[in-house]
Order: structure tokens, then C-alpha cells, then sequence
């Protein structure tokens, strides 16, 4: 054997990185774990059994390349694995249900995992055109032969199928949109369901609450198994590879979350009050409500007359200028009937401010929600609020309730329920914005862009533009044409063009920054240069919270979540990037997740601290929420305008909203 000499692997090195990553996956299978997924590995010999359900401990795992070389983050999980199978689901034994709308209802979008080599999948649809009993082309080595399922399963797994006339569950690769068959009787249940919480309360809290002590300790624990194994051992001696088995330490800096603005200059300090909801007392700003209409089905009167004293004795505690709303009895629970009550009221009163309505349903659910929102957004387009009759039923926190639904109404009509007092990068006209982009939509290769632009100096008030993109649509040139857009919007309200925009971009994986840069960031430049803003700055950057680093602080020799407002910009970043995390909000369960920014084009001279201050601030600024959220508030607000959009077409088809709402923040 003659052996030749190629290169050096360095530590930056995508060959060393997939090396590694096959390396750690042996190993831990040498540890006993079972892959199941990608970097997910499970322990079924230390299984704990539930009612109906068992839940296998295991660990989420991945491996990257930063300043400090090739870093194994690891994250406690669990998979939960149900008594029932597919096929019980669709014969409707054990509870199940056995109609095919049911079927289709529960299995739809559900985790299920094979009982043959424990891979797992997620059902699109059942197929009752499909049984064990058709047949495929299986390739073997260098023929290809024409085999059933019943016996493919046989020859290949040593497992008899019982029904051959079952049908077959569907399951579509997202990367080669490739359809892959499965017998419904070797498919166990995966996943949490309302019901398994509902039977397992206080198991489900030990297991998915336990606080970050528990989990650093059980990841410890597991680092211990693994070093001291011998055929671990041995396998890392064999290729001189050593683990530490301590976290790595990193400094990190305590950024201050400012003050917001209440009505009359009242102020509100966040590093005292970081959960501030009990604090609204006023409002800062309250656009009159001259006209207003209040919905609900006629046997939901007791709740909808519950609901509306307690919003009433809200108004008047907030000193809120109201007159008293329009009611609106709905004699039936028809779609039909709803549409024909919003025509004869709100198009004989085109005044009306805002529509409140009380609707049937579970949440996600209720059978006239997204015909009602289409048609509130398109036909009849007015602000409205929706609210399940169901949670009014219960008699609980009804005030509580009317609260947030009153100023969800408020910023729904272009009001400011709380203001930003001096924010960083306020030195001249500055625009904060957020872009995201839903792409499951119903027809194929199609996708909503939503942008989303602040239009004062409190990051208050905000314009909307929304494009439906098919395939071929050139995405980068439309968000560049909603950037001209709400300039022109933002000098109407302010007299003057911004002479800085600052844009957060949602939702982009690593692998996808080099083509949000080239495509969506060029082509946004491209338009300031054609519109004659040349000279104005653009700052892009793009958050992530799905992320897998973890952090922790210490204190008092306990393990624990670190702090909201921790920036961490050392260690744990790219070499060649300018990225960093940030702690945006607190938590005592679990292990508490940070936001990932990458800064990907700036032409102005930045300050770091002002950005990395300002990007933990807006996280305050989400109206629907009297606390800090994940994500800056305007990508929060784009990312909830394209979500909103998607949704209505899966159900409903194609939406265009109304121009008329691009000032107001409907779709929270």
C-alpha cells in the first residue's frame, strides 16, 4: 500500500469538522446511546415509564467551529414514545377514532417511529389508495426487482405484517420532496399530546421543567458514563482524541434594558421591573374609539356579556376615550352567517374602529376563524380581535384577559401602549425594521414576505408591506421595493427621510448567509442607490433563536440561568464572522436559550455596545407581551405578519390585505 500526502486538516476545516462528527456519533453509540434523528441520541435501558407512554432520556448534540476550536455542545431531552401504534389510530382501538377525518386529524403532522430501526418520521397524510400489499421497485446492488411491502418487510426486517389492507401513512423528505411509505402497525406514536399531559401532571413537570441544575447535572453525569466507559476508552485512545469533560468558560457583559414610557412621562425602569404587565396603569398613547362592535354566537351571551364589563371597567380604569360598543348576537355557528352579520354591521357603519369577537373552537382550531380573519382583512378591512369562547367559559382571569385584549386593541389601532425612552442610535432619523418570509404555503413554491418598518423615534408605531412571491419571483427586489416604500412612508410621518436603516432579519441558517447577503441585502442596497438615498446607512442583521449553544451562570456554587441582558461576543463566535448572543429574557425552568445576531453588512460606523444594546432592548417593545421576548420586536411583528398571511392560504387561499391596514398592527 503506498500512501501519498494531501494537506493538513486544520481546525477550520470542513473535513475536520464531518471527521469529528462521525467520531462523536460512534462514540456515543459505543456509550449505549441510540441515534434516533439527526444529532438526537437516546437511552432505552433507562427508560421511565408513563400512563400509556414511555419517555426515553437522551441528549441533543452538535458540533461547530468558533474561536475557541471545535466546541460539542450537548442539551438534555427526552422522546416520548406512546403505547399506540398508526394502525390503532386508524382501526379506532384504544380510544382512537375511527372515521377518516379523525384519522386524518391526529395522524397529520404527528411524529411517529419505526419499530424495525427506530427512525423517526412526520405523517403528511394517510393513503388509502396504498396497502402492504403493492409493490415497489427495489434496487440491489446492480438489479432492480419488483417486491410488496408485505414482503420487504419480511426479507428485509423479519416482520410479518397482520393487515395487508391497511392503508399507508405518507411521509415527504423536505430536501428531495421524495414521498416514503409506511405500514401504520410498525409506526409507534411519538410526541406530547394533551392527553398524556392530562394523565401524567406531575411526571410531565419533573421531566420537562426540571431547572438548570438538574439538567447540568445530568449532562455531567452523562460526560462521566462516557469517559470512564472502556470501549469509549478505548476508541478515543485509538484515535488520540480527548474530550473535556468541563464546560468552557467565557466572559460576558451585563447590558441594561433602558426605561419605557407610560402616559404623562411616567417612566418604567426595566432592570427593577423586567415583567412590567402589572405596571400599565395608562397607556401612552390612546387614539379615541368612536365606534366599536362586539361578536358572539347566541349561546355564548352569558360569556360575551362577562367579557365585556370587565373590558368596560378596563376602559374606565385607564381613562381610555370610549364611547359603548355595537353588539352583535350571531344566531348560528355557520362561516355564512358570521360574514353576513360583519356586511350588514361594519359596512352600514364604515366608521367602526375595531371588531371584537367571541368565537367557537379550541385554539388553532375553530372552524370560522380564518374565513373571519380573510374577510376583516380583504372585504371588511378593519382592525379585530378574535377570542375563544372556551377560555371565557371557564370563569377565570376573565379581567385579566380584558386587559391584554385592550391593549392588543390599542395597538391594533395604531396606538402606543408603552414607548422606548431613548434608544441608541437615535443621532439621526433612524428606521428599525424586520423581515421575514413563510414558505408552507398550499401552492407550491409560493411564499409571503412580510417587512415591517418603525415609524418613530419610540419604536412604536410601524408600516407594513406584505408580497405574495411564486416561483421565479425575484425576493430581494420586492423587499428592496417595501424599503422605498416605508421611507416614503416614514418622512410623511416625520417630515423627514431616514438617514439610517437598521434591519433584523428572521429566521436564516448559517448555510444561508452567503444568499441573504448576495440576494436580499444586495438587492435592498441596490434599490437605496436607484431611489437616491445612496447616502443613506443600512445596517442588516440576521437573528436566530434556534440555536444550540447553552450558557450558565454560577452562583452560590449552584448552577444556574444566567441573567437577561447577557451579551456573550468571545469564545463561542466565528473566527471570520461578527456575530454574538444575547440573553434576551429570564427563566427558572429548563435551561434558558440565548438569540444569535450576525451582523452581515454595514456601511456606517457602528458603536458595538449601542447595538448590542438596542438589540436587547427592542425585545421589550412586543405589545403583546408586558416582558422581554427572544427576538427584537420589529422581526417579532414581520415574522407574526407573514405567519398570520400563510396560515389564512392554507385554509382559505391567497390573501391581499388591504392597504388600509399598513399603519396598524392587525395581524398580533
Amino acid at each position: 500500500m503506498k500512501a501519498t500526502w494531501v494537506q493538513q486538516i486544520k481546525k477550520e476545516d470542513v473535513d475536520m469538522l464531518i471527521f469529528f462528527k462521525i467520531f462523536l456519533n460512534r462514540l456515543m453509540e459505543r456509550g449505549g446511546l441510540l441515534q434516533v434523528g439527526f444529532g438526537k441520541h437516546f437511552d432505552p435501558s433507562r427508560s421511565r415509564d408513563l400512563k400509556d407512554a414511555q419517555v426515553w432520556p437522551g441528549y441533543s448534540t452538535a458540533l461547530s467551529t468558533f474561536q475557541s476550536g471545535v466546541l460539542f455542545t450537548i442539551n438534555p431531552t427526552n422522546k416520548f414514545i406512546m403505547e399506540r401504534t398508526a394502525y390503532d389510530v386508524i382501526k379506532g382501538t384504544r380510544g382512537g377514532g375511527n372515521t377518516k377525518e379523525n384519522i386524518a386529524k391526529e395522524l397529520h403532522a404527528r411524529g411517529v417511529m419505526t419499530t424495525y430501526n427506530r427512525r423517526v418520521y412526520r405523517v403528511e397524510e394517510v393513503s388509502y389508495d396504498h396497502s402492504p400489499k403493492d409493490t415497489f421497485l427495489l434496487k440491489e446492488k446492480k438489479m432492480t426487482r419488483e417486491i410488496s411491502y408485505v414482503d420487504y418487510y419480511k426479507e428485509k426486517y423479519n416482520v410479518e405484517i397482520r393487515d395487508a389492507d391497511q392503508p399507508l401513512l405518507v411521509h415527504v423528505n423536505e430536501r428531495t420532496l421524495q414521498k416514503i411509505y409506511l405500514v401504520p402497525e410498525c409506526c409507534m406514536l411519538t410526541g406530547i399530546t394533551d392527553e398524556l399531559k392530562a394523565k401524567n401532571s406531575r411526571d410531565m413537570r419533573d421531566i420537562l421543567f426540571a431547572n438548570a441544575e438538574v439538567k447540568y447535572k445530568r449532562i455531567q453525569t452523562y460526560f462521566d458514563h462516557l469517559l470512564n466507559n472502556e470501549k469509549c476508552k478505548e476508541m478515543m485512545n485509538q484515535w488520540k482524541v480527548t474530550i473535556c469533560d468541563k464546560p468552557l468558560e467565557i466572559d460576558a457583559v451585563q447590558l441594561h434594558p433602558g426605561k419605557i414610557m407610560i402616559q404623562n412621562g411616567a417612566a418604567i425602569d426595566l432592570s427593577r421591573t423586567p415583567d412590567f404587565d402589572r405596571e400599565i396603569k395608562n397607556l401612552y398613547d390612546m387614539p379615541k374609539i368612536n365606534k366599536w362592535a362586539v361578536f358572539y354566537p347566541r349561546r355564548f351571551k352569558k360569556e360575551a356579556e362577562a367579557l365585556l364589563r370587565d373590558l368596560q371597567n378596563c376602559l374606565r380604569d385607564f381613562r381610555y376615550p370610549c364611547n359603548p360598543p355595537r353588539r352583535v348576537e350571531i344566531s348560528d355557528d355557520r362561516a355564512e352567517t358570521w360574514c353576513q352579520s360583519i356586511d350588514d354591521t361594519l359596512k352600514d357603519h364604515p366608521d367602526t374602529s375595531v371588531a371584537i369577537f367571541v368565537i367557537q373552537g379550541k385554539k388553532g382550531s375553530s372552524p370560522v376563524y380564518h374565513e373571519l380573519k380573510k374577510k376583516l382583512v380583504t372585504d371588511v378591512p378593519i382592525p379585530s380581535q378574535m377570542i375563544l369562547a372556551e377560555t371565557l367559559s371557564r370563569g377565570k382571569g376573565i379581567r385579566s384577559i380584558a386587559n391584554k385584549l385592550f391593549i392588543q386593541c390599542n395597538a391594533k389601532l395604531g396606538g402606543t401602549p408603552w414607548a422606548f425612552k431613548d434608544l441608541p442610535f437615535l443621532d439621526k432619523p433612524t428606521m428599525f425594521c424586520g423581515i421575514d418570509v413563510f414558505r408552507k404555503c398550499k401552492e407550491k413554491g409560493a411564499s409571503y414576505s412580510a417587512f415591517v418598518a418603525s415609524m418613530d423615534k419610540f419604536c412604536g408605531k410601524f408600516h407594513s408591506e406584505t408580497a405574495w412571491n411564486t416561483e421565479g419571483d425575484d425576493l430581494g427586489v420586492k423587499l428592496g421595493a417595501s424599503v422605498i416604500n416605508s421611507m416614503a412612508k416614514f418622512k410623511e410621518a416625520n417630515g423627514v427621510e431616514p438617514q439610517r436603516i437598521i434591519i433584523y432579519r428572521d429566521g436564516v441558517s448559517e448555510s444561508q448567509l452567503p444568499a441573504v447577503l448576495s440576494t436580499e441585502c444586495g438587492a435592498i442596497k441596490d434599490a437605496l442607490d436607484t431611489a437616491g438615498h445612496s447616502e443613506c446607512k443600512l445596517i442588516f442583521l440576521v437573528v436566530n433563536k434556534m440555536v444550540n449553544a447553552r450558557f450558565f451562570s454560577k452562583h452560590n456554587n449552584r448552577t444556574v440561568n444566567p441573567e437577561r441582558g447577557l451579551v456573550i461576543d468571545s469564545g463561542v463566535v466565528k473566527e471570520s464572522e461578527y456575530d454574538f448572543y444575547i440573553v434576551p429574557h429570564g427563566s427558572r425552568q429548563g435551561i434558558q436559550g440565548p438569540t444569535r445576531f450576525h451582523l452581515l453588512y454595514t456601511n456606517d460606523d457602528i458603536d458595538t455596545k449601542g447595538l448590542y444594546e438596542l438589540s436587547y432592548r427592542l425585545c421589550y417593545g412586543y405589545f403583546n407581551y408586558g416582558s422581554s421576548i427572544k427576538v427584537p420586536s420589529p422581526v417579532l411583528y414581520a415574522h407574526k405578519l407573514a405567519y398570520f398571511l400563510g396560515e389564512i392560504e392554507n385554509k382559505q387561499g391567497k390573501t391581499i390585505p388591504d392597504d388600509k391596514l399598513q399603519s396598524k398592527l392587525y395581524y398580533i
